[in-house]
């Protein structure tokens, strides 16, 4: 799994975003389908999450993903299906929704080409369902499903400016709370939002400096990012309203375009 360490983005901003691998991972079994009607979908183990608001997010998406393969490559075979169990631990929507509709769209381009998929066909097959979604949202998806399929740190602003920085992760990361942002209006003046977009951009590109100069630094990233963060929940809090968080933790972007306020060990 991965996490959008830094980069926030609202309105019409197309920020970058800093996805980073977590020492985390989900499992994959091949399991027999119980129901023709649901033949190809994933049996999603959530236990512990305790979160129907992750379990709809990752349904939906699965759906609409079996939908466009059947398009592509007709029916799917009725006894070949896959669970995926999650880790008993808080671990941050976004990171388990990206590592999950990674596994699925492996599993069904691998039988649609009869071959391993690349990275690339991976992502553009994934790229599919967030059509109609804000740009930026699109992008933070992307940015969390590349890292996880790639194991790497990555800078990424689209499939054409995408940076791997090195092999840095982080060991935990603990989601405490989700706030929905769709229910927040960010600042109305066009000046204001052009500097906070400016600041938050050139934020980014700077962490991402740091981290390519020291790309195994492991549990030091985080102290070597502690300005960054600072500025990405002051960001937060200016945009949407969020409070400052307590010490070891920061705001990250989330499912529908949402803040995780998500702690680190």
């Amino acid at each position: 799994m991965s996490i959008p360490l830094l980069g926030i983005n609202w309105g019409q901003t197309v920020n970058p975003y800093i996805a980073v691998p977590l020492e985390n991972n989900i499992s994959v079994h091949q399991v027999e389908c119980r129901d023709d009607e649901n033949s190809g979908l994933l049996k999603i183990s959530l236990e512990g999450q305790n979160s129907p608001f992750l379990e709809q997010e990752i349904s939906k998406a699965s759906l609409k993903m079996v939908s466009l393969y059947r398009s592509l490559a007709g029916d799917i075979p009725g006894k070949n299906c896959y669970e995926i169990s999650i880790p008993d631990e808080k671990i941050p929507y976004i990171s388990i929704y990206g590592a999950v509709l990674d596994a699925l769209a492996y599993k069904l381009l691998s039988r649609a080409l009869g071959l391993k998929p690349s990275k690339n066909e991976i992502i553009e097959f994934l790229s599919h369902l967030w059509t109609g979604k804000p740009f930026w949202l699109r992008l933070l998806y992307e940015s969390v499903a590349l890292s996880s399929i790639t194991g790497r740190t990555i800078l990424y602003r689209g499939t054409d400016e995408s940076i791997i920085l090195g092999k840095t992760s982080i060991k935990k990361a603990a989601r405490r709370n989700y706030y929905d942002a769709n229910t927040v209006e960010p600042p109305s003046d066009p000046q204001l939002q052009s500097a906070l977009a400016k600041l938050e951009g050139v934020s980014v590109i700077s962490a991402s400096n740091i981290i390519s100069a020291s790309p195994d630094k492991g549990l030091e990233i985080h102290s070597l990012l502690s300005t960054y963060y600072k500025i990405d929940n002051a960001v937060s809090y200016i945009v949407y309203g969020l409070e400052p968080p307590v010490d070891g933790c920061k705001y990250i972007q989330s499912l529908n375009g949402g803040l995780e306020e998500t702690c680190f060990e």
